[in-house]
């Protein structure tokens, strides 16, 4: 009798009852090679659940599902004995294993129907018809991940080979290339598949219920499909001509050195040292002098960050392009000194005002009258009260009592 394997996923689990169901087997059973195909799969009503297919230790009943493309469904209980014995505590012992998660697979036990075996290309064995016997409880070791494998070659004392299939044709090593790439392209085409109508179904939705950042991500991620799809048919015509790497006896040319840039790094800024903020008056004749001052700032910094860099034996071609690093660095750091400069010298001018009396009166009215240092609002400008001002006299008038502060830029807005 053979057997096939696969790792237990619960799709119900009733401690009260003591059942569970799963899958008992699916058309990839086996990844080492062997698969039954699920609509082959005949069965009894129900079938004995076993242990480690071990026909003297049965701890309860099987019911196998419909078959369908997707694999065979199973529904198993394992009953309350009351009468202390044997049975009792041997159907004890494999419900808490099941449900600790001790034993984590299940094994169905079957044989062939006539005319229901085939060798593939892979060198697996491919059952289309078969009547599943029995379904066992088997156990992998705990310290293995839980795979078809692991839970095959544990089940066949570790080193053993899977039973042959006798009067099954040689293998092919070309078409078991060919079935490999085929896989791998099936796979990829369900993939970008499955994103093309997730996309499809979100563009028939009103924008507003739209998921933007999902359809970017999706969209970022069929683009990538379709590459990986463009290089598995690539792949696949030089395997059909014959030029199968996996089978390559002869070891693969040294790749040649791989020649790095060199840092370009302008030493005489380095050298004349990290610039200062500019100490004078930020007006509007002087916006050329603040901005040569500040690109002064973004060069060193710029520098500053390639030297670390070079000074690391770390080289611009890095994969993560430590020369875009270095400048993203270099500007964040220059702009974050700059902005302290300006803001240390808004304080400053700030105080002085504040020191000398002046304070925000508002929007300049006609008929008030203001004290020296009054600041007012006229017509997007801001003016300083440099004496006391009689009512009636307004800023724009160019009257020696008013001092200009911000002068109105374009549209209205105030000029930096």
């Amino acid at each position: 009798m053979e057997r096939a394997y696969s790792v237990i996923t619960v799709k119900s689990f009733d401690p009260q009852k003591r059942t569970f169901s799963g899958w008992a087997t699916t058309p990839a059973i086996d990844r080492v090679g062997d698969i039954i195909e699920p609509m082959g799969v005949k069965a009894a009503a129900d079938i004995p659940l076993l242990l480690h297919h071990d026909s003297k230790l049965p701890v309860g009943r099987a019911f196998l599902g419909k078959p369908t493309k997707a694999g065979v469904t199973f529904k198993a209980e394992i009953p309350r004995i009351e009468k202390a014995g044997a049975l009792k505590d041997r159907t004890e012992e494999a419900w808490q294993s099941v449900e600790s998660g001790i034993i984590r697979a299940v094994s169905v036990g079957f044989r062939p129907l006539e005319n229901g075996v085939e060798r593939m290309a892979s060198g697996g064995v491919r059952f289309k018809s078969v009547e599943v016997m029995e379904l066992s409880l088997v156990a992998i070791p705990a310290n293995e991940e839980a795979t078809i494998a692991n839970v095959k070659r544990f089940e066949l004392g570790g080193t053993k080979d899977v039973p042959v299939i006798a009067n099954l044709p040689a293998l092919d090593p070309r078409a078991i290339d060919l079935e490999k790439i085929d896989k791998d392209i099936a796979y990829a085409k369900d993939k970008r598949g499955d994103l093309q109508a997730w996309m499809k179904a979100e563009e028939a939705k009103h924008p507003l219920d739209q998921d933007q950042d999902q359809y970017r991500r999706n969209k970022e991620a069929l683009g990538k499909w379709n590459e990986q799809l463009e290089k598995l048919h690539k792949r696949r015509l030089e395997i059909d001509l014959g030029e199968s790497s996996e089978r390559h006896t002869s070891p693969p040319a040294a790749a040649p050195p791989i020649k790095h840039r060199q840092w370009e790094i302008d030493e005489e800024i380095l050298k004349a040292g990290a610039p200062t903020y500019p100490d004078a008056s930020r007006v509007t004749e002087t916006q050329d002098f603040w901005f040569e001052g500040y690109k002064k700032f973004e060069s060193f910094w710029i520098e500053a960050s390639q030297e670390s860099f070079r000074k690391q034996d770390l080289h611009p071609d890095q994969r993560v392009q430590l020369d875009l690093m270095a400048a993203i660095r270099g500007i964040s750091e220059a702009q974050h000194l700059w902005l302290s400069g300006r803001c240390a010298a808004i304080e400053q001018r700030l105080a002085e005002m504040e020191a000398s009396g002046v304070k925000y009166a508002g929007t300049y009215q006609r008929a008030s009258s203001y004290k020296r240092g009054s600041v007012v609002s006229h017509h997007g400008s801001s003016w300083v009260a440099i004496k006391d001002v009689a009512e009636g006299i307004a800023p724009i008038e160019g009257h020696d009592a008013w001092q200009l502060m911000v002068k109105r830029g374009r549209d209205g807005k105030d000029a930096k």
